[in-house]
């Protein structure tokens, strides 16, 4: 019985994992496609941003980006090689949760910004977030890679997903 628990979780952690991440990349799709519809109306609240602001809007983007990938990385260093599998897969999974978080949030910024000031360059920078989210997937591949996993591990991970 445990072997079957142990089994539907792992098919449950990629179903679960598979609609996170088409959730938050279908959710910057949507944000990024009604910014650049809104872009044609006059929205009354409109404001100038000097140099300066801008900048420091870019260097929010890039701090935030390199957060993102910090804290990816350090939640999986954390996983340890004794762990069950099915907790690996869990800390393997909030990892991909702060990370992608972090960078729909920047997403939302830069699209805020947009709308509120029509600098095409902000646009840009969300659809180059939104990029980063498409390179983000979750898959088999960075799995095995970034997970200690043992070899019975990987083989019910295979077999079983």
């Amino acid at each position: 019985m445990g072997e079957k628990t142990r089994v539907f979780s792992v098919k449950f952690f990629f179903k679960t994992m598979n609609l996170i991440y088409f959730s938050f990349v279908g959710s910057g799709i949507i944000l990024c496609l009604i910014s650049f519809y809104l872009w044609g109306f006059d929205i009354n609240i409109r404001t100038e941003l000097s140099f300066e602001k801008q900048l420091i809007l870019g260097i929010f983007v890039i701090v935030s980006t390199f957060l993102s990938q910090f804290i990816y990385r350090r939640a999986i260093r954390r996983i340890n090689d004794n762990d069950q599998i099915i907790i690996k897969l869990q800390s393997y999974q909030a990892a991909v949760i702060y990370r992608m978080s972090i960078l729909e949030f920047t997403l939302v910024i830069t699209v805020l910004f947009f709308i509120f000031t029509k600098i095409w360059s902000f646009l840009f920078i969300s659809f180059a977030l939104l990029f980063l989210l498409f390179l983000c997937k979750p898959t088999k591949y960075s799995l095995f890679k970034l997970l200690p996993l043992s070899e019975e591990e990987k083989i019910l991970i295979i077999n079983n997903s």
